[in-house]
């Protein structure tokens, strides 16, 4: 339902060239380019549940793939972009009309393309 803020979930899969060995149960550290909510670039690093087994997606123990829920909350407590600031995302969706705050680095995963470091 794009009319919930967070309704999209992004299955991603990386290519680590086999120079990230992980088990099953691991995490992985993503560090967004930011800026964060503090304004620091690039964001901290976040900690995401590694969804793929140790042998990646593709079998070739060279991928790692992560399931990530864009994380959007339209007039809370907190707020990253003001009225008129919120732009789409690769998605499409987009509260021009509200204070948003978007998590920097899960709407940053989200909006990867095929190809992006």
């Amino acid at each position: 339902d794009t009319g919930d803020a967070n309704w999209e979930t992004t299955h991603v899969t990386f290519d680590h060239g086999g120079n990230v060995p992980y088990i099953e149960g691991q995490s992985i550290g993503v560090i967004a380019p930011g800026p964060d909510k503090k304004g620091e670039t690039p964001a901290r690093i976040r900690l995401y549940s590694i969804a793929s087994s140790a042998v990646g997606d593709d079998e070739t123990s060279k991928t790692v793939s992560l399931c990530v829920k864009r994380v959007v909350e339209v007039d809370g407590t907190h707020s990253n972009r003001d009225v008129g600031e919120d732009k789409p995302d690769k998605a499409g969706t987009a509260f021009p009309d509200n204070k948003v705050y978007r998590g920097v680095c899960s709407n940053h995963i989200c909006d990867l393309s095929v190809g992006d470091d």
